[in-house]
């Protein structure tokens, strides 16, 4: 974990929290008689878990896993996302600690919100502000690599699909370029153009994946931004945890552009470093015969002629857009993001409070019987 990304989700967690006490009256004076969203200080946390830290009757944590996991106090956690990240840190059986994929998740989704995330300052959003947010962003292999750059709107999600097809087509799956989507519905169709499929979309995998509301009464016309995290979280972490296994069991992810393989994309970004042209890493790695045979396919004309001119002019476009992606990818805008650009920390707890966690994620509780009956 690294410093400057703990400092970033202390500094966004400071300033959410800010803007959740303070509202601007008609006269322009501050008050602090807000709307107060559903926040982890209501939980009523009683119920002990084997992380260490308390959730109270529905599994929702309380201020303690907020603070140890650097998350704003107004973001809900609910357990079941501990559960995924213990699955996710299983699978990808590097050491990397549960608690602080809880704060590079939320630091890459906050960095990727940007100025989108809670504009109101109320904790909520509306489906409006749902579809002024990031489209998808581009994922240098884990959730804990960093990105390489992030689509703000429709036209740049349709570029950099266009893009990821072509790069997973020609290599056959080998090469991904880690395209993500940013809502709970990654935007494959215009239908989320205007947000309405991402607002409601989020709030029914929240739903889903933890089998609770997250608050009672909720709003038709607003979400929480616990609710939208959560969607984030459950979706991001639920595709990787799969991706590592196909990866460990060497199962092959042709076809997938859009949510490969963490291999993969790492990948893809080796052979930009190594700054080789697409068809000379293809006919390296998949043989000149592979490389002739895609080249034909992509030449013929409907009446089944070979016209080289098209190959050729695919392959110069391809180039161009590689280019750029070098480029960006070696500007590097979010070394916040980047582990590469830190040591590894990835086991320290975050603060004194992550050590309760530290010491009793081990202790194993009984597999059946109700939430309360697992007693405090």
């Amino acid at each position: 974990m690294s410093v400057s990304s703990i400092s970033q989700s202390s500094l966004y967690s400071a300033s959410i929290v800010k803007k959740s006490s303070e509202t601007f009256s008609d006269t322009g004076v501050t008050s602090t008689d807000t709307i107060s969203p559903s926040t982890a200080s209501s939980v009523s946390a009683t119920i002990s878990t084997k992380w260490g830290f308390k959730v109270d009757e529905n599994g929702f944590f309380s201020t303690d896993f907020n603070k140890a996991a650097g998350i704003p106090e107004n973001v809900k956690i609910h357990q079941t996302m501990m559960d995924m990240a213990d699955k996710y840190t299983s699978e990808r059986g590097d050491g990397v600690d549960s608690l602080n994929v809880f704060s590079r998740v939320w630091t890459l989704y906050s960095t990727i919100a940007g100025n989108t995330l809670d504009p109101s300052g109320t904790g909520y959003m509306t489906q409006q502000e749902a579809a002024a947010m990031p489209k998808s962003y581009v994922s240098k292999g884990s959730l804990t690599d960093g990105i390489v750059s992030v689509q703000k709107n429709m036209d740049q999600w349709f570029a950099m699909q266009k893009i990821a097809a072509e790069i997973d087509n020609v290599s056959d799956g080998l090469l991904n370029i880690g395209m993500k989507g940013f809502m709970a519905f990654d935007g494959t169709s215009g239908k989320d153009n205007d947000g309405t499929t991402a607002f409601y979309g989020s709030r029914e995998v929240f739903e889903l994946h933890s089998g609770t509301q997250y608050e009672e009464n909720e709003s038709e016309d607003k979400l929480a931004i616990g609710e939208l995290f959560g969607a984030f979280f459950y979706k991001r972490i639920d595709e990787e945890t799969n991706a590592y296994n196909m990866d460990n069991n060497n199962i092959s992810m042709s076809g997938t552009q859009y949510n490969g393989s963490v291999k993969s994309t790492k990948a893809y970004y080796e052979f930009l470093e190594s700054g080789q042209d697409i068809k000379t890493y293809i006919s390296n790695s998949k043989g000149k015969d592979y490389l002739d045979e895609f080249t034909n396919r992509i030449s013929r004309l409907p009446n089944g002629e070979i016209d080289t001119d098209l190959a050729n002019k695919f392959f110069e476009e391809l180039e161009i857009s590689l280019q750029k992606q070098r480029a960006q990818y070696q500007a590097n805008n979010y070394q916040s993001l980047d582990s590469s650009t830190t040591s590894s920390t990835d086991n320290v707890p975050l603060n004194q409070l992550s050590q309760i966690y530290q010491t009793t994620k081990s202790i194993k509780l009984p597999t059946s019987g109700s939430l309360i009956n697992l007693g405090a």
